[in-house]
């Protein structure tokens, strides 16, 4: 918990675990994976100070090396952690190569992974996620939030289940904030969050 007071990531992190085990009950793998990746999978944005984070996520970004610090950072944080209570070496080293690529890896190489990264995501539209999300990204009103993350569903969800729950998530957000449906465009070039890494071009 002292490594999560930051970027509400402790509410981001409970609800997103709530997301995991829905996720493993639909689609499989392995909670003893899953869970602990998704509980740890923030810890390193403990080391970027508050007034610098804002450039390392979501429009406008700037700082992709910010983002990359987060991911590796907690991965040495993580598995500190987990020797600490002697979880098992081998359930550590896959803990650890999701925490490592959960933001910046392309395509999940596991359905640990894919869930990980699903329930990552999917908190931003959730009905306690989306205003914590705007409370981080100050500059963007709930109608740019929804769309932002509207336009991106086929590329940012992996699961079946979580593209389906980010859909109805989705129109529950519209109807709480009476939001517009978002545009019929493309997603963008890129695989990202909303990360730097995505707006470099």
């Amino acid at each position: 918990m002292p490594f999560l007071q930051t970027r509400s990531n402790d509410s981001h992190a409970r609800i997103s675990a709530q997301f995991v085990v829905e996720f493993l009950e639909a689609e499989g793998g392995a909670p003893e994976v899953a869970l602990p990746a998704m509980i740890l999978h923030d810890v390193g944005w403990h080391v970027i100070p508050e007034d610098e984070q804002r450039r390392a996520f979501g429009p406008g970004s700037s700082d992709a090396t910010l983002n990359r610090l987060h991911e590796t950072s907690g991965v040495a944080m993580a598995r500190d952690l987990l020797v600490g209570i002697d979880y098992p070496g081998d359930l550590i080293d896959e803990i650890c190569r999701i925490i490592d690529g959960h933001d910046s890896r392309p395509e999940p190489a596991s359905v640990e992974e894919a869930i990980v990264k699903d329930a990552d995501k999917i908190w931003r539209v959730s009905h306690l996620g989306f205003p914590l999300s705007l409370e981080m990204l100050v500059d963007l009103s709930p109608q740019e939030l929804h769309d932002f993350i509207a336009v991106r569903v086929p590329v940012w969800f992996f699961t079946a289940t979580a593209r389906e729950m980010a859909a109805a998530e989705l129109a529950e957000r519209r109807r709480e904030y009476a939001l517009a449906p978002a545009p019929d465009i493309p997603p963008p070039a890129g695989f990202g969050i909303g990360d730097a890494a995505e707006y470099a071009s």
